[in-house]
């Protein structure tokens, strides 16, 4: 009886053993498939933690950049403080070994860039504390790029116009100072501004960031502005439309102004005023403008650009002459310098008393210019007309003037002027 209460004895101790050891496998399988966030320390050497730095568009524009950011994630060991630190500076992709145990992971953005998530696994963890190292195991940090933005304060501070963005109405003549109108975009784009003037108005000058800032000559001439590639947080747009044949003129140096859509002024210096113009007349090989600008201090120099008509202007520039002058007559005068020498005299009286005294010499269709009354003779009211012209205030300006053929635009540089006049 005694010999198989022993046996029955043991038996039990067997299955309690077995029961516990499958218990106990259960438990450590239980174990190994518990979460990745872990407040506990795990046993093991030579394990490694790779850090993958991405890009979350995963451009190759934008992981070039953050190739060259000061991102960085850092792992510290929980058992010892240890640090280990992963750069996006040195490769996208960093080894470390870090053993076995439990580390806190921790990204730093760099300015312009955003720290999104964690990928392990496939999974992500937005704000992973506590990580426990696997051998040979990935982690990916996921940065996002920061779009930077900038803000152009756009308004209109006379006259009547319209300011058009991507091809909306954005500001007219509403929105003043007091009303501006907020544009926000993107840095790194050069954001263009069309200008649309009211009836019998035009464009008449551009403030760009408190300083005049459109060039003389532009492609479109003056019926658009383009930003330089925007790398500030705020920029400003002042647009001023004038009546046809005047412009206001702003304080400042560098100022560009517009009289019309065909003609602008360019000043070294200004202390603000107003400037008129108008075409007096237009013949086969002229361009004449009557220029006046009022201001209290005007600069040294002043840059005139007109558009022509390539059918009355030469291209050359050796053909092209600026006259000075504050008549009326400067028509006659043009015509009564009928040898073309930039200045009525007494050569051009003798040219025309000869003809008067020998009129069958006078061909009309072979010498127009001499008929400069174009009545259809050569006469002693020509001749007349070109005695009273000899004492007139012209003067021929020794300059340079260039023609731009691609926009036909003619522009010169002169101290003072009145009348502009390319031959």
């Amino acid at each position: 009886m005694m010999r198989k209460e022993r046996k029955i004895i043991k038996n039990n101790i067997i299955k309690r053993s077995v029961i516990t050891s499958l218990l106990l496998l259960l438990l450590a399988i239980n174990l190994a498939s518990s979460t990745l966030l872990v407040s506990g320390e795990a046993g093991g050497t030579g394990k490694y933690l790779e850090i993958n730095f991405i890009s979350l568009s995963d451009t190759p524009a934008d992981n070039a950049a953050l190739l060259a950011s000061d991102c960085e994630v850092t792992a510290t060991k929980i058992s010892s403080d240890q640090v280990f630190t992963y750069a996006a500076s040195n490769e996208l992709s960093y080894r470390q070994k870090v053993g076995a145990g439990t580390v806190l992971l921790d990204a730093n953005a760099d300015e312009g860039w955003e720290f999104c998530h964690f990928i392990i696994r496939d999974a992500e963890f937005d704000d992973l504390s506590e990580y426990k190292t696997e051998k040979n195991d990935i982690v990916e940090a996921v940065f996002k790029r920061e779009v930077l933005t900038s803000d152009i304060t756009v308004y209109v501070e006379g006259g009547f116009g319209e300011v058009y963005y991507q091809g909306m109405l954005v500001a007219d003549q509403t929105n003043n100072a007091e009303n501006p109108v907020i544009i926000t975009v993107d840095y790194g784009t050069t954001p263009r501004f069309e200008f649309v003037p009211a009836e019998s108005y035009h464009l008449s000058s551009v403030l760009v960031d408190n300083s005049v800032y459109m060039d003389l000559i532009l492609t479109e001439f003056t019926q658009s502005y383009e930003f330089p590639i925007i790398a500030e947080s705020f920029h400003s747009l002042v647009v001023t439309f004038s009546q046809d044949g005047e412009a206001v003129i702003p304080y400042g140096s560098d100022i560009t102004v517009f009289l019309s859509n065909a003609a602008s002024l360019n000043f070294n210096y200004v202390s603000g005023g107003t400037a008129y113009g108008n075409e007096i007349f237009s013949l086969l090989d002229v361009v004449v403008w009557s220029i006046t600008v009022q201001v209290d201090e005007l600069g040294d120099q002043t840059i005139v650009a007109l558009r022509y008509d390539p059918s009355k202007v030469p291209g050359s520039e050796e053909d092209l002459r600026l006259y000075r002058c504050d008549s009326e007559d400067a028509e006659l005068y043009y015509k009564s310098d009928v040898n073309d020498d930039g200045v009525v005299n007494g050569q051009d009286d003798k040219i025309i008393a000869n003809i008067v005294k020998h009129p069958k010499f006078w061909d009309p269709e072979e010498n127009p210019e001499y008929d400069i009354d174009g009545d259809g003779f050569v006469n002693e009211i020509d001749l007349h007309i070109v005695n009273s012209m000899k004492n007139l205030d012209l003067n021929w300006i020794d300059i340079t003037l260039y023609v731009d053929t691609e926009n036909n635009i003619i522009y010169g540089v002169t101290e003072h002027f009145s009348i502009f006049r390319g031959r």
